[in-house]
C-alpha cells in the first residue's frame, strides 16, 4: 500500500504523482495535506468527489499540526484493493487490453506489477521496463507487440504515444481538480505572498538582494 501526499493548496500540480502511483495497481490512500493553507486562499475541496474520481480514500490533514493522523491510520488499515483506471481513449484502450493480456503470462518482475501498468510503461517506452521485460521468457515477443502497437497508435493519432498518454493524464487531472475545487474570497495573504511583498518591494527589494549576495559571498570565501 502507498500513502500519497497531495497539497490541497496546489491540487492540480500535485495530483500528477498520485495518478501515476494509482496506475500501478497498488492500493493507495491520498493524504490531502495543507487544507489550512488551501482555506486561507479561499479554496474548498470536495473530498468525497475527489475520492470517487481517484477510487481511493482521501484524508484531510494538516500534518505540521498533527491533524488527521488518526484518520489516516484508520484509512490505511481499511484499504485492501485498487480500483483506479484512467481511460486513454478507445484506440489506446484496445491496445492496452491486448498488451495486458500478453503481460499476464510473463514471469513476475519488480514485485509482480499490474499487467495494465506494465503495458502503459511499454507504450511510454520506459527504458527500465523494456530492459526488464526483454530479459524474461516471452518478454521479447511482448516488446515486439508493444513496438508494433506504438507505431499503429502514433500513425492513428499523428503524435508520439508517450506524449499522448501524458497529455490525456494531465487533461484528466485538470478536469478533476476543476470539478472538486471551489474558490471563494481568501481569508488573507499566504506566507509566500507576505514574503514576496517584502523581497520584491520597490525600495526594499534591491538592498535585500545585495545583502543576500553578500552573505553568499562570505559563506563561500571565508
Amino acid at each position: 500500500l502507498a500513502i500519497v501526499v497531495v497539497d490541497a493548496a496546489n491540487l492540480e500540480r500535485t495530483l500528477s504523482l498520485a495518478v501515476q502511483v494509482l496506475a500501478t495497481g497498488i492500493p493507495c490512500v491520498i493524504a490531502l495535506n495543507m487544507i489550512d493553507a488551501a482555506a486561507s486562499r479561499g479554496l474548498t475541496i470536495d473530498r468525497a468527489q475527489l475520492a470517487a474520481a481517484l477510487q481511493a480514500p482521501v484524508v484531510p490533514m494538516v500534518a505540521r499540526q498533527k491533524q488527521g493522523i488518526a484518520a489516516l491510520i484508520e484509512a490505511v488499515s481499511a484499504v485492501s484493493t485498487a480500483d483506479f483506471r484512467l481511460d486513454y481513449g478507445s484506440e489506446a484502450e484496445a491496445v492496452l487490453e491486448t498488451l495486458s493480456a500478453a503481460a499476464q503470462s510473463l514471469a513476475p518482475i519488480a514485485g509482480q506489477p499490474d499487467p495494465r501498468w506494465l503495458a502503459i510503461q511499454l507504450l511510454e517506452a520506459d527504458e527500465t521496463t523494456w530492459s526488464e521485460v526483454q530479459n524474461l521468457s516471452g518478454g521479447a515477443e511482448l516488446c515486439r507487440l508493444a513496438a508494433t502497437a506504438t507505431e499503429r497508435l502514433e500513425a492513428h493519432y499523428g503524435d508520439e504515444i508517450d506524449i499522448l498518454i501524458a497529455d490525456r493524464r494531465y487533461r484528466w487531472i485538470n478536469e478533476v481538480a476543476t470539478s472538486v475545487q471551489q474558490e471563494s474570497e481568501a481569508t488573507g495573504p499566504t506566507l509566500t505572498e507576505r514574503i514576496d511583498a517584502i523581497v520584491t518591494h520597490r525600495w526594499l527589494g534591491l538592498p535585500i538582494f545585495l545583502l543576500a549576495m553578500w552573505v553568499v559571498f562570505k559563506l563561500t570565501t571565508d
